[in-house]
């Protein structure tokens, strides 16, 4: 899987953002320390690799320079994107960001929406390209509930992980197995 991606200037000098142009990547938790970036790491070239949903900022370390750098990172960022884009761990690091993603939603706006109704969403299961919620207190028979879950969560979640496909409710008390 070749994943487009194009470098803009950062904050500092010393800074590269590499902007993916395809959209939120299922594996920003992992890309970090993926073997090709974290051996200019460790190689001394970079002090900092930043991954971010649709973004990669590399730091420049002091003795180099983005004419000489930017090729390594620009190869080392697409080997490490191809190799994130295949394989078993996809599906389990797809999942990971599901979690992540449907956990910071609930927890944030969208979880105090639901709470200042009187209701609540708790996470109850989730796979590569789903998710399982039950809602409770005023959520569990209210009317509007599946434009909760479909108009709310799973429109916002899909910004994020674009490879989610279905969102539903959780019709008994199951626990979310990590």
């Amino acid at each position: 899987m070749t994943v487009a991606f194009h470098p803009e200037s950062g904050r500092r000098a010393a800074e590269i953002v590499w902007v993916v142009t395809a959209g939120p990547l299922p594996l920003a938790a992992d890309l970090a320390d993926d073997p090709a970036l974290a051996a200019l790491r460790t190689g001394g070239q970079l002090t900092a690799v930043q991954v971010e949903a649709s973004r990669v900022t590399t730091v420049a370390a002091p003795a180099h320079s983005w004419a000489t750098l930017a090729p390594l990172v620009r190869a080392a960022l697409t080997e490490a994107l191809t190799r994130a884009g295949q394989g078993p761990e996809l599906a389990a690091a797809r999942r990971r960001a599901l979690l992540r993603e449907t956990e910071a939603l609930l927890a944030g706006e969208l979880g105090d929406y639901l709470r200042s109704h009187g209701g609540q969403a708790t996470l109850r299961q989730a796979g590569e390209d789903w998710i399982e919620v039950e809602l409770t207190g005023t959520c569990r028979n209210c009317p509007a509930s599946a434009f909760t879950l479909r108009g709310r969560l799973e429109r916002q979640l899909q910004a994020r992980c674009p490879w989610l496909k279905n969102v539903r409710q959780a019709t008994s008390r199951s626990r979310l197995r990590r």
